[in-house]
């Protein structure tokens, strides 16, 4: 997402690892080719391996261990399960919890006063 105009882009991956980390950034980076990205991330393996693709437009960034804190996307996560009807319900399958995830995404699509509030910190400039 950008914190200052609210667009988001998202995919869903069905696991996570470098090949699909390269996809996400890729397809990112194709999404918005007149963009410059500064892709926020924590330091999982998948986000810090040397076999990440860095197309011109982005920047990767890694934040500091443990401090998911600093992280925009977290506050995304938590507004998803608080108000995306993720939190104290069961699903009946994978595909029921995507699909839920999917109309949730496309919510979010035309949410950007929201996302702008929720990500938009004022350490980022």
């Amino acid at each position: 997402m950008c914190p200052d105009t609210g667009e988001n882009f998202s995919m869903i991956i069905p696991n996570v690892n470098t090949h699909n980390m390269n996809l996400y950034i890729n397809e990112l980076s194709n999404e918005y080719p007149n963009y410059r990205i500064i892709l926020t991330m924590d330091n999982a393996s998948w986000h810090t391996c040397k076999e990440i693709e860095k197309p011109e437009n982005i920047t990767l960034w890694n934040i500091p261990p443990y401090s998911p804190e600093l992280n925009p996307a977290e506050h995304l996560w938590h507004y998803i399960r608080e108000t995306k009807k993720f939190n104290n319900r069961t699903f009946d399958s994978i595909q029921e919890v995507e699909e839920h995830l999917a109309i949730a995404l496309k919510e979010m699509q035309t949410e950007t006063e929201i996302i702008k509030s929720l990500t938009n910190f004022n350490w980022l400039y």
